[in-house]
């Protein structure tokens, strides 16, 4: 509910790795960020246990439940959420204390079970979905996701370790004015994904991976007022490969350098064409616990954010990069170049870190005015969805300070 609520259930999330830029890449199809989350296993690490820490939680708008166990080898972990925001306001305007009218209901689920098959081999089948639906009359806006991982991690050696991940998604929203007009988007995607660690040269640990993936892409553009409905659907193919590796050699002042390069490269079915995306991290430890970073790196992403006008938007809807009738629409892309500071302990409790960034963007997806589209495009039938857009070039730049104490009677 536009950030009142958190999307997932603290009970069945283990950790959040968000990474605002300069990610390595085995992270692909981002352009700016990288939000990781991993699932919770549930239950002991000790004790066999059907309902351990269960809990319900009740409150004036929403309630939610959740329960974990362990038996054996197996853990699990179950939680889902409601709201009944709608009947709260109702009650309260039929008692003649408010006069809002609000139709909006969500509710979500997560869970997950994991199996130990041995010593550093496990499988573990995760589950999120989330479903919001709002109508503020006249603006009717519907919303949801849902998420299914199979992840299997196997150490094959104290220096080899490999992670396989298939993987369903789906996403799918509406946003609309009731007889007027909705935009409608739906992407389905299927992924397999397998990743190979390796730390068996001395300073060095290397990663090699490579994905696949098929998703299908709907837009659907309809204008009842005007009478004008238009559909789109594209089926792709989209596979990567990368390598990249963190080399920290010994010097005499000990590791204090970290070198991190990489590369990652794309296909395309669509456009038949492979992209590269080259990243270099490097770090600098120095004495009295500072270090300074600095990344360069290069960023695609194939599935496009489609801007409608310069006004902020509900829901953001996408759109993948491939040739249609009249014209290419190309993927994002962005130039990353950030430079930063750190230092920790200061007074023995704080932390300082200080960065500097500029991004350059290219191909950024518009959609373009009338007058913008020539007669021939407009007035040809079989013209298609990706003709109607424009592209736009940009760039941003800035800094972040930060001040943090992470431990004591006040934090923050």
């Amino acid at each position: 509910f536009f950030g009142l609520f958190s999307t997932f259930l603290v009970e069945g999330v283990e950790d959040v790795t968000f990474y605002k830029g300069g990610f390595a890449p085995e992270y692909g199809n981002r352009l700016s960020s990288v939000l990781d989350i991993r699932s919770r296993k549930g239950g002991s690490d000790t004790a066999d246990s059907w309902f351990r820490g269960s809990s319900v939680k009740i409150s004036t708008i929403a309630s939610q439940a959740h329960t974990e166990g362990r038996q054996g080898n197996a853990r699990w972990l179950f939680a889902g959420r409601t709201t009944y925001l709608k009947e709260v306001v109702d009650y309260l305007r039929g008692q003649g204390l408010i006069d809002l009218v609000l139709d909006y209901y969500f509710y979500d689920v997560q869970g997950s079970f994991a199996y130990q098959l041995g010593e550093g081999r496990e499988v573990m089948l995760s589950l999120y979905q989330g479903r919001d639906r709002l109508n503020f009359d006249p603006f009717l806006v519907d919303w949801g996701n849902t998420v299914v991982p199979f992840n299997a991690a196997w150490r094959v050696s104290n220096v080899l370790a490999t992670r396989t991940t298939l993987s369903y998604s789906l996403l799918s929203q509406s946003f609309g004015l009731e007889d007027i007009f909705e935009l409608y988007n739906n992407i389905v995607t299927w992924q397999a994904r397998h990743m190979v660690t390796y730390t068996g040269i001395d300073d060095h640990r290397l990663g090699l991976g490579a994905s696949l993936e098929r998703s299908g892409v709907v837009f659907r553009n309809t204008q009842d007022i005007a009478g004008f409905s238009q559909r789109d659907a594209t089926d792709f193919w989209l596979a990567g490969a990368f390598v990249q590796d963190t080399w920290s050699p010994v010097t005499a002042g000990g590791r204090v350098w970290d070198f991190s390069p990489g590369l990652r490269l794309n296909y395309l079915s669509t456009l038949n064409r492979v992209t590269a995306e080259p990243r270099l991290s490097v770090k600098r430890r120095l004495p009295h616990d500072q270090s300074i970073d600095a990344h360069a790196g290069r960023y695609v992403q194939h599935i496009n954010s489609i801007l409608f006008s310069d006004q902020e938007n509900l829901n953001e809807f996408y759109y993948p990069a491939q040739r249609a009738k009249y014209r290419t629409v190309e993927p994002s892309s962005s130039w990353l170049f950030s430079l930063g500071y750190a230092r920790e302990r200061i007074f023995g409790e704080w932390t300082l870190s200080l960065e500097a960034y500029y991004k350059s963007l290219h191909d950024l997806l518009v959609n373009a005015a009338s007058s913008d589209i020539p007669d021939s495009v407009r007035n040809d039938p079989e013209a298609e969805f990706g003709d109607t857009f424009k592209s736009a070039e940009g760039y941003s730049y800035g800094y972040e300070a930060t001040v943090r104490r992470p431990e004591g009677t006040v934090s923050g």
